[in-house]
């Protein structure tokens, strides 16, 4: 056991050039050690090289930085975030550096007209999010009444309702952004709470991580830890976002990742134990805006 007096007193955490789903590992080896606990009292990331990020590197970090913050009062700094790089342009224009420094980076940043930016949204406040904020915005951007996103609507609130059922916590981090040119929307909701796994592992003690996520993507699978709770939550995403929208779904809890795609076959799943611990549960959707109705 590492006692927290016992940890080193600064740890840098350099952010990859090209920021995504794909190495967010990166942000978390360097920050966390295998348990999960932070590596050390201070941590300071280091924006000098990030020249993109998607979505779901933004509500990682956040995250993250929440997470050290709030669960072990650990001191977190930004570093070179003023280096004029896309990446840090386009996190100035969502209003990360705002939030987290308390002004922006850039003179004349503003948010993007295709840019849902970062919030905390509490499960309480999740259904006017959703039906009024995320609908509204979306609708407007792709040209169709909120009614068309009836079913999307369906599986953000499961999303929230399992984040509250399940993890211990009430808030989501959310972060949505439009790519006009793909005809795609990327959706990424992430909490620091208990794990989707830890959660599985009640019902079924012996699986992995990676197994876990399986199983929580099976129709009627539940941990039953609520009445209301049914476990339509992921299978609903899958069934929806990928099968009907052929779009992607990617979930990370824990020591395991799980990834749903639709391919010329049909539906693909595939899951793997990752080498570090995600704090929480991540959820990236990505749906075509094409194929609404």
């Amino acid at each position: 056991m590492i006692f927290a007096g016992l940890l080193p007193t600064s740890v840098t955490v350099p952010l990859p050039f090209s920021f995504n789903a794909k190495n967010i590992h990166v942000l978390l080896e360097g920050a966390l050690d295998e348990s999960g606990s932070p590596r050390a009292n201070k941590i300071i990331f280091d924006f000098a090289k990030l020249s993109f990020a998607d979505p779901t590197a933004i509500t990682v970090l956040s995250n993250v930085v929440e997470y050290l913050k709030s669960k072990h009062n650990v001191k977190v700094y930004f570093r070179n975030y003023t280096f004029p790089t896309d990446g840090n342009k386009f996190l100035d224009d969502s209003g990360f550096f705002l939030r987290y420094v308390g002004k922006p980076a850039f003179a004349g940043s503003k948010l993007r007209s295709t840019t849902l930016p970062l919030q905390m949204v509490s499960y309480d406040r999740s259904y006017p999010w959703i039906h009024d904020t995320f609908a509204t915005w979306i609708a407007g951007r792709v040209g169709l009444s909120p009614a068309s996103f009836a079913s999307i609507n369906v599986c953000l609130q499961e999303i929230f309702n399992n984040i509250s059922d399940h993890s211990g916590e009430k808030i989501g981090c959310v972060f949505t952004q439009h790519y006009p040119q793909k005809g795609e929307v990327m959706l990424t909701i992430s909490d620091f709470g208990v794990g989707i796994p830890y959660n599985v592992r009640k019902v079924a003690p012996e699986v992995t991580d990676a197994e876990a996520l399986e199983k929580a993507v099976v129709e009627g699978f539940t941990t039953k830890s609520t009445v209301k709770n049914q476990g339509a939550g992921l299978n609903i995403l899958t069934r929806y976002v990928v099968a009907n929208n052929r779009g992607k779904v990617f979930v990370q809890s824990l020591r395991g990742s799980f990834n749903c795609i639709h391919a010329a076959s049909g539906v693909r799943m595939s899951s793997r134990n990752e080498r570090v611990s995600y704090p929480g549960t991540l959820i990236q959707i990505t749906f075509k805006t094409g194929s609404l109705e």
